[in-house]
């Protein structure tokens, strides 16, 4: 997804409002490429939202263990500090649906805190089909919203890609 990406534009325009900024990274996870990444911290909640995609076959092609198997070293680089500052990551995966069912996404998000860097929601898109699929787990009262903002301009953008 290149830098001018209407759905990056898209993204970044819901989430700005949000308190959400562009985070550059000064590293790199092997295998995953990272469009782009927006943090939001304050003095009680470390949240980011990133845009990757798998680049090769060191990482999984299904989502949800992509997730699972990125969240900690992405979210190092992102602000995520071990046992002191944790982030609640939302991520948007591109172009990786497969056969499984989406119910099965929600079984890679984590469901308790444990002031770690959380997987809070998986949000996959196929561009060239016009889909998306999200799932979510607890943290709504603060989180919701900005998974709202998500689905949202996902939604729009790629209603307009159709």
């Amino acid at each position: 997804m290149a830098e001018d990406s209407p759905i990056l534009a898209a993204l970044e325009a819901a989430l700005e409002p949000l308190g959400f900024r562009r985070h550059e990274l000064t590293g790199s996870v092997p295998g995953l490429a990272v469009d782009a990444v927006w943090r939001r911290r304050t003095w009680n909640t470390n949240r980011a939202v990133a845009v990757v995609r798998v680049e090769g076959e060191q990482l999984p092609a299904h989502p949800g263990e992509l997730a699972q198997a990125i969240k900690i070293p992405l979210g190092k680089l992102i602000g995520y500090f071990p046992f002191f500052y944790g982030l609640g990551l939302q991520l948007v995966v591109r172009d990786v649906l497969d056969d499984e069912p989406v119910e099965r996404l929600a079984d890679y998000t984590d469901k308790i805190d444990n002031q770690r860097c959380l997987a809070q929601s998986i949000h996959v898109i196929d561009e060239k089909a016009g889909q998306f699929q999200s799932v979510r787990t607890w943290g709504q009262v603060i989180t919701g919203r900005f998974q709202d903002a998500i689905e949202a301009a996902l939604e729009t953008e790629l209603d307009r890609l159709e």
